[in-house]
């Protein structure tokens, strides 16, 4: 079977430019006024207030761009955010890296800080050089606060960052933030939007076993058989024949990655059992997932998640109508795995593992 990388393409991309930024902030403070930056990093508000009553520009930017309501930004300080805001400082203010102070509430997930910063006219839809906005920040991060400030404050629940073309739900059903679905898709977010590379959000959840996420999409109207679109499948590669068989969905994703108690839910909400990809089915699938190291692949088994085994989903599966005798149907690209040949079933594929518990268990159903 192919590797487990193959099912776990890159979805979460890191903010280069926040982490760059704050990484580099105590590089910095040396060229700000130091007083002034030495008291918001200590929290010191009499220090703080002491410094704008000496005139200091809390305006002055570091060779970076970095200001000090960057700094209170960063630190999740509301009162000394609000004296710097008092004084005249910029919530607009953006760094080289285009990081604006509202990116680094929302990294932290500071739904007050956010909230003050909104009221003083920070841009709600700013982005990042990566095209991330605050939004899709809070949502990856958690914070519900932040979340329903930039809301309420204009932000796109529908904006895609350039890189990848993720939007802010994509990242909450990622992270598993199950508390967050529900106040974006009441704002409008759009449930069946896809990435650049065909991922939904419930594909995102899928993957990663969010289970909470998934039963959210459910009840509001995502599709169970939700897949990668075929375009997708066929740059994975084959002949256009086998293409056409594709369909990587969202039982199937998570199969791949023993989210069994997540793949058993989508049987229950009517998933079809015998979908394949690539000509695998989640039977073939399993035979990887519980011997991953001696099935041809240097990648170690998928974490998984839940309390249900991989041989009682193979019980509830087949119950469900799984046929044990399947065959691969397509042959994959050269080299990804010796283990993927035409014609293997899930009893074959055991065998050639080693997996006598799964073979008894094929042969018993």
């Amino acid at each position: 079977m192919r590797s487990h990388a193959v099912y776990r393409v890159v979805a979460i991309f890191c903010s280069v430019a926040i982490h760059v930024m704050t990484s580099g902030l105590v590089a910095s403070a040396a060229e700000a006024d130091a007083d002034l930056i030495d008291a918001i990093q200590n929290g010191d508000r009499s220090e703080v207030e002491a410094a704008i009553a000496r005139g200091t520009d809390v305006t002055a930017a570091s060779n970076d761009g970095t200001t000090p309501l960057h700094w209170a930004a960063h630190a999740g300080n509301t009162a000394i955010v609000e004296l710097l805001l008092d004084a005249g400082a910029d919530p607009k203010s953006a760094n080289r890296y285009g990081v604006q102070p509202l990116a680094l509430s929302s990294e932290n997930g500071n739904g007050e800080v956010v909230s003050r910063l909104l009221e003083a006219g920070a841009d709600a839809n700013a982005m990042t050089a990566e095209g991330e906005t605050a939004l899709m920040t809070a949502a990856r991060t958690g914070s519900l606060d932040a979340v329903r400030a930039l809301l309420d404050h204009g932000a796109d629940v529908n904006a895609a960052e350039t890189w990848r073309g993720q939007t802010a739900l994509m990242w909450a059903a990622a992270e598993g933030h199950a508390h967050i679905v529900p106040t974006m898709l009441s704002y409008g977010a759009d449930i069946t939007a896809r990435s650049s590379a065909g991922w939904s959000a419930m594909l995102f959840a899928a993957r990663e076993g969010e289970i909470d996420v998934v039963q959210t999409l459910l009840e509001a109207g995502g599709d169970v058989e939700d897949a990668l679109p075929v375009v997708e499948e066929m740059r994975r590669g084959g002949s256009s024949a086998e293409r056409s068989a594709t369909g990587l969905n969202a039982f199937l994703l998570a199969a791949a990655n023993a989210h069994y108690e997540l793949a058993a839910l989508l049987v229950d909400r009517g998933a079809d059992v015998n979908v394949a990809s690539r000509g695998w089915t989640a039977l073939h699938q399993v035979s990887w997932v519980r011997k991953a190291g001696v099935a041809g692949s240097n990648n170690p088994a998928p974490k998984g998640s839940g309390n249900m085994t991989s041989l009682e989903f193979v019980r509830k599966i087949v119950a469900a109508g799984a046929d044990v005798n399947a065959r691969v149907t397509v042959r994959p690209p050269a080299g990804i795995t010796r283990l993927n040949f035409i014609g293997g079933t899930p009893f074959l594929l055991a065998a050639r593992t080693g997996d006598a518990a799964l073979m008894r268990l094929l042969a018993e159903l």
